[in-house]
């Protein structure tokens, strides 16, 4: 059936190549590796999404829901990025030893529900709260959950992903697909900043818990 043809083409990366995609049947797409086109899609919806809630309203909801406490937000960041660190080196290893991009890929996959529940979780119990109330700090090993899980889906995407993508490519089309990839997905960062404003300028721009 055609999840099997869809994991099959995963796990051999250039396989169909030259035929049509077991989900991109048709179109201009059709000719193009099923990898290429899944991995400029994650790179759209991804940028589009971490434009949306990390580049305009995360710092801001951190630094309220932590009861205004500027240490807070940076050891939040700290810990995102420590993550990152502390998630990259055994990947890496494990990547490179295996080469099985597709299992690291999943398993990361796995993390992205875990960490929507904790996001869900820290987002309900902070905007019960008030900024100016020190219950808000008790949220914040909650908070900080979330971040680091994101923070690990995030890791265990990037790298596996563009392996399996500059992988399901031929050399001398690697530059014309990472080049559209990237900057779709710059167009896809400006398109959620856009987006923030049209929600901000419907709702108002009221940085507040309660809103």
């Amino acid at each position: 059936g055609t999840p099997t043809k869809v994991m099959d083409r995963l796990k051999s990366p250039l396989l169909g190549a030259d035929g049509p995609s077991p989900v991109f049947g048709r179109g201009p797409w059709a000719s193009v590796n099923h990898n290429v086109v899944v991995g400029i899609a994650l790179a759209i919806m991804s940028s589009l999404a971490e434009s949306i809630w990390q580049g305009t309203v995360l710092t801001k909801f951190i630094f309220e829901s932590t009861g205004e406490h500027n240490v807070l937000v940076g050891y939040a960041d700290a810990a995102r990025g420590l993550t990152a660190l502390l998630v990259a080196i055994p990947l890496g290893i494990v990547a490179d030893r295996s080469r099985n991009y597709v299992a690291i890929i999943a398993a990361g996959s796995l993390l992205a529900p875990l960490a929507a529940a904790l996001t869900l979780a820290a987002v309900s119990r902070s905007s019960a709260a008030s900024s100016a109330d020190e219950n808000a700090r008790d949220e914040m090993p909650l908070l900080l959950a979330a971040l680091c899980a994101w923070s690990a889906v995030q890791t265990a995407r990037v790298g596996p992903v563009q392996a399996l993508f500059a992988s399901s490519t031929r050399r001398g089309e690697r530059s014309h697909y990472y080049t559209l990839s990237f900057s779709l997905g710059n167009y896809a960062i400006v398109a959620g900043r856009v987006l923030t404003i049209g929600v901000f300028a419907a709702l108002g721009d009221t940085w507040s818990l309660g809103r």
